[in-house]
């Protein structure tokens, strides 16, 4: 037991390491600190994420109120932010009437905001930006946008981009009014972006990558150039003896298109594995910020256990793990491999296989002396500034440690009890590293993964820093870098995901791609525009949907334009304004719209251009109904 507290002792948190910024990153910086809004893009690889840490550092030591958010949980958890859902305190949409309506908590914790950062920007639409900003100038009681905060952007428009549900709805037969909300074109796209005067800042050192002609081959597929797929055959042919004298002793991480494709080959490689299955279960709960006293404490902590921990963070609720399971870390750690030995880095993305399993039984004890003999050390150490370093490392140390006490002592309390999946003799994954396999395998305890909300405090999940790997989508791999990488092309259906693929992998030598075909590399027209002229007046707004090769325009733009040309032909965002989309009708006493179920006037005033445009049944029920037979309907 005391080898295994011992290996424990030498595993950490990495604490965060000085950051030097290139003359680019060091500008956009000082920008930040005058408070000008701000979007800093740049391929994959530039240091965006280390920048935006940086910042959020820096606006902090200011007196800055900083809320640091991104459009998903995954995203989210990778910058230790909150979902801007969260944020503005909202759920996820579908009408207009989820926007500007706020409780007292919500609307007093925006108006303590001062800067609002936004990460992987690419992913929110113009529609959704343009709602958010007329949301946050509400709760704020000001006319500027985004209420006149601070807002600064990161991302990369040609990576993964919004998902409109205008489709997905049209297919359905679930109708179509002006009400609703379904997350429509690009961030650029709407008049909030032009509101903003955003100071435009390009990341060009890719840091990720050294190899100059695979920067060069990644470059052009992000811009959906088919010609480079040649150029990477070759570069990978010519690697093939490299990759297999470096990666003899690494496992590819699959990268796929879909959450099934993952889930499916995941689960088929566990099951191909002997041995009994390990169960490993978080623990979540929520901490008020301090400043928030009083009577909103007790909403603060209801509103915080109500949003809970992002539903697709990658750390799961209930990890399941096998001898010779293949991982990956979640989190940024130093490992010593002996008890003098130097510090190894692992990181975000670090790839293992579970070698086996300790018993944590008891292991309270042993873990309890070991922060008594941490607290005495700390209790004699002087309060001055020459200790003051010390002093952090010890008190980092005992918080850790304490998180370990809380897992270990639930365990021991059958906490899985509760999961019909018990285990007697609770226990911790040993894991062999891939990046150090002359190395012996360390054990892999829980650690905290925090989800802040400004204004309010944090969500924080405790579970083992650990994901199945053998295969994860492209989505969640955005923002990792990754030594082996295996993509797999085959199914690949969105603009700009191939390139994410393709740009996690730090070396040609490293990287293999199967289904790989001039297809595969797509590019969005509108997003190429942008890039190639991000100052340039739009025409198009995020209702203005392209669709089909030839650039046609998705007919529900019909209902929209002719509503601004009926209400205000010169001001489109007037028209399209929250306050006037929730107008209410007063004619017809019994008339409602018959998608969205509600007396609006817009709705009413759209109707005959809707039953004109859009030739499909309004409702689902409707298309039921039809399907059902005479009989059916009648009942």
């Amino acid at each position: 037991m005391r080898k295994l507290v011992s290996a424990f002792s030498r595993v950490r948190v990495s604490a965060p390491p000085a950051v030097t910024l290139d003359e680019v990153q060091q500008d956009a910086l000082d920008h930040a600190m005058r408070g000008e809004n701000m979007f800093i893009t740049g391929v994959g690889g530039t240091g965006k994420s280390v920048l935006l840490k940086e910042m959020k550092k820096k606006l902090q030591e200011k007196g800055k109120e900083v809320v640091v958010t991104a459009p998903t949980g995954l995203a989210a958890e990778a910058i230790e932010g909150c979902t801007i859902h969260a944020a503005a305190g909202i759920a996820v949409p579908n009408h207009i009437n989820g926007f500007a309506w706020l409780s007292k908590l919500h609307t007093n914790r925006i108006k303590q905001y001062d800067v609002l950062m936004i990460d992987e920007v690419s992913m929110l639409s113009g529609e959704f930006m343009d709602r958010l900003s007329e949301h946050f100038a509400h709760a704020r009681e000001s006319s500027k946008p985004f209420g006149g905060l601070q807002v600064i952007l990161f991302g990369d428009f040609l990576q993964l981009g919004p998902i409109d549900n205008t489709k997905d709805r049209h297919d359905e037969g679930l109708g179509f009014c002006p009400a609703l909300f379904l997350s429509r074109g690009w961030a650029f796209q709407g008049w909030a972006w032009e509101q903003l005067k955003l100071k435009y800042v390009e990341l060009k050192h890719v840091y990720r990558q050294e190899d100059e002609a695979f920067v060069a081959v990644l470059r052009d597929i992000r811009v959906g150039k088919p010609s480079a797929v040649k150029e990477l055959e070759k570069l990978i042919d010519e690697a093939h003896p490299r990759r297999d004298s470096m990666h003899q002793h690494k496992v590819s991480t699959n990268l796929v298109s879909t959450n099934k494709e993952a889930e499916k080959y995941n689960k088929e490689e566990l099951e191909k594995l002997k041995g009994t299955s390990q169960y490993f279960y978080c623990e979540d709960s929520a901490v008020v910020d301090e400043g928030v006293g009083g009577e909103l404490h007790e909403d603060a902590m209801r509103q915080l256990l109500k949003n809970g921990v992002p539903k697709k963070c990658r750390v799961p609720e209930k990890l399941e793990l096998k001898t010779g399971s293949q991982v990956m870390m979640l989190k940024n750690m130093d490992v010593s491999f002996n008890q003098d030995g130097v510090p190894r880095k692992l990181v975000n993305g670090s790839r293992g296989q579970v070698s086996g399993f300790a018993e944590v039984s008891g292991l309270l004890p042993e873990l309890e002396k070991s922060r008594a003999e941490l607290n005495d050390k700390l209790s004699k150490l002087p309060m001055d500034n020459a200790a003051s370093d010390d002093r952090a490392n010890l008190e980092e140390r005992i918080k850790r440690i304490t998180c370990q006490i809380a897992w270990a002592q639930a365990q021991k309390d059958g906490v899985q009890l509760r999961h019909n999946e018990a285990a007697s003799n609770p226990v911790v994954p040993y894991v062999q590293w891939h990046s150090f396999p002359e190395e012996k395998p360390t054990p892999v305890f829980p650690e905290e993964f925090v989800f802040s909300t400004a204004g309010l405090g944090n969500n924080v999940r405790r579970q083992i820093p650990l994901m199945l790997a053998w295969t994860i989508t492209m989505h969640k791999a955005q923002g990792m870098t990754l030594s082996s990488v295996k993509v797999r092309a085959g199914k690949i259906f969105a603009d700009g995901q191939l390139y994410v693929g393709l740009s996690r992998a730090t070396t040609v030598s490293g990287l293999t791609v199967e289904g790989l075909a001039k297809e595969k590399v797509m590019a969005s027209v509108v997003a190429k525009d942008f890039h190639n002229n991000p100052t340039q007046h739009i025409t198009d707004r995020w209702w203005h949907r392209i669709r089909g090769p030839k650039g046609e325009y998705d007919k529900h733009y019909k209902v929209l334009d002719s509503l601004i040309k009926r209400h205000h032909p010169q001001h489109a965002a007037k028209t399209l304004s929250i306050p006037e989309l929730k107008e209410k009708y007063c004619g017809e006493e019994n008339w409602v719209c018959e998608c969205c179920s509600r007396k609006l006037q817009c709705c009413y005033d759209a109707r005959d251009e809707v039953k004109k445009t859009i030739r499909t049944p309004t409702r689902k029920r409707v298309r039921e109904s039809l399907d059902a037979g005479p009989r059916e309907r009648r009942s």
